[in-house]
């Protein structure tokens, strides 16, 4: 019921690169089924990494305007190689009021945020940057406990 049988043509090298998008690839790809996730949507991705580079990438393919949020600057040419239009740096060294304040002028603006870090973060600066009808998912466990609306 959950395995996939890959055609007798992929040798073991194609079939080696097919576990990436069968772990990954799927866990970063259904969010956008089931959170019906549109075209002409704006959707944000925290977090540039193994999972981010594949939410980058299905998020291209879908056709949204996709953002990339990072605390490297250093990933910004790796986030538009995956498909970012836009790049973003926060850094939560210096609080996250700090934060807060340097996106208030993204306030509404994401339909769907994925947030594909491992660790825990502040959820009220990705809270108040959803649409009224946004939807924030967390893929890497990085959901506080006690998640409160600002």
């Amino acid at each position: 019921r959950f395995c996939f049988k890959l055609p007798a043509s992929f040798d073991a090298a194609a079939a080696i690169d097919c576990a990436p998008l069968m772990c990954g690839g799927v866990t970063t790809f259904s969010p956008f089924v089931v959170h019906d996730v549109r075209p002409y949507q704006r959707v944000a991705v925290v977090g540039i990494g193994g999972l981010g580079h594949l939410a980058l990438q299905w998020a291209k393919a879908w056709g949204v305007d996709v953002s990339a949020f990072s605390t490297t600057a250093a990933k910004q040419a790796e986030a538009q190689q995956h498909g970012a239009h836009h790049f973003h740096q926060y850094d939560a060294s210096s609080g996250w009021d700090a934060v807060r304040t340097a996106f208030k002028s993204h306030a509404r603006r994401y339909d769907f945020i994925m947030v594909t870090i491992p660790h825990e973060l502040c959820t009220t600066w990705l809270l108040e940057m959803l649409s009224p009808t946004g939807k924030l998912c967390y893929l890497a466990g990085g959901a506080p406990d006690g998640i409160k609306a600002p």
